[in-house]
Order: structure tokens, then sequence, then C-alpha cells
């Protein structure tokens, strides 16, 4: 474990990769999938694996038709605790797990995460700020490439306790949020096997 940058260190901050989808239109398990020789999901625990203390991988519901996920390298497993709510319950265990200020929230199938995007989120979690979202002129808000404090568990909860479970409702309920201009390769989640071509591209 190392130093994050200046402003966060290891210590504070835990990884949860989210790997609870379903995988429908990819057509088999993205997180088992392998890509260059290891699970896709392996690919993102290598890149974060030097910036926190630990890791969770947040699986779906007990009625998750793929329980068995193995994480070489995860600390813990977590299990979303609202079924069938998104992304936003695999934040929601994440943070109930994860024992850290800081939580680096990642899915499973972010191919084209680097150590200097993770180590740009990590330089700009100031105390004044309450998440580092990246972003760019062409590239949406990556919520599920980003860092939360774990203090916002309550909106989080309140959220989906309401039945809003989109995670764009959560962030605009942030008190303050940073949005990185993000210039590096576009951020994207692979969804279907075409898009696992148009990234090796």
């Amino acid at each position: 474990m190392t130093s994050t940058s200046k402003n966060l260190r290891a210590a504070d901050v835990a990884a949860v990769v989210l790997a609870g989808g379903r995988s429908s239109r990819f057509g088999s398990d993205k997180a088992q999938y392998v890509v260059d020789g290891k699970p896709m999901m392996q690919h993102v625990i290598d890149v974060v694996r030097p910036f926190v203390r630990n890791i969770v991988v947040v699986r779906g519901s007990s009625t998750d038709p793929k329980p068995n996920r193995v994480a070489t390298g995860a600390d813990a497993m977590a299990t979303d605790i609202f079924a069938d709510a998104g992304p936003l319950a695999g934040i929601h265990a994440g943070m109930l797990q994860a024992g850290a200020e800081w939580l680096l929230v990642v899915s499973c199938d972010l191919l084209h995460i680097t150590p200097v995007l993770v180590a740009e989120l990590l330089g700009h979690a100031v105390a004044t700020v309450d998440a580092v979202i990246p972003g760019a002129k062409k590239m949406p808000p990556q919520y599920l490439c980003s860092l939360y404090r774990s203090s916002l568990l309550p909106i989080v909860e309140e959220q989906l306790r309401g039945g809003s479970y989109a995670v764009r409702g959560f962030v605009a309920r942030i008190p303050s949020v940073y949005l990185l201009p993000w210039e590096g390769r576009e951020i994207t989640s692979v969804n279907t096997r075409s898009d696992l071509d148009a990234s090796a591209e």
C-alpha cells in the first residue's frame, strides 16, 4: 500500500468494485470474461490495488444468477441489501463494508481505467469536497469511476428507501462535487461484445 497523494493516504481509501449486474446484453458474466489473459474485473483490481487499503467486490442480491464470482486480490465480498436497485445498491453495500473515509467506486468492466486517472481522482480529495467525478466535453460524468466520501451513506440509503435508484439523483444531492476535467482516453464501460471490440481499437 502506497501513499496516494499529498491530500489523501491509501489508509483512508477503500475500493468498491461493482460486479452485480446480470450482464444480459453481454451474454455472459462480464466480471469473469477473460481479456488479454485475465478476467475483466482483474484488470480493474490490479490498477486500483496500489492506491487503497482494501478492495470490496459487490455482487447482486441473493437472487443473483451468478453468485460464485472469484475476485483474485479482493479483500472482501459484499452483497446488495436492496435487491434489483442497480449500481446505487452496490455503492450502498460497499459503504457498509469498506470501513474507510473515502470510497473509490469502480465498475468491474472499466478496461481503460489507469493509475494516472486514479491518482488524479485521489489528488483532488480535499477537505471541502465530498466527491470527485471525472468528465470531459465529449464524455458525461462517470459516476461509476469516482471517489465518494463514506459519510454520504445516509443520502444513499434515503434514496434507496424512497425507491429512487438513479446514481445521478444521488450525485445531485451531494453537497460538494468536484468534476475532474479528464483529458485522457475516454472512460467507458463494456456492456456488449461490440463495446469490447471497440475498446480494443
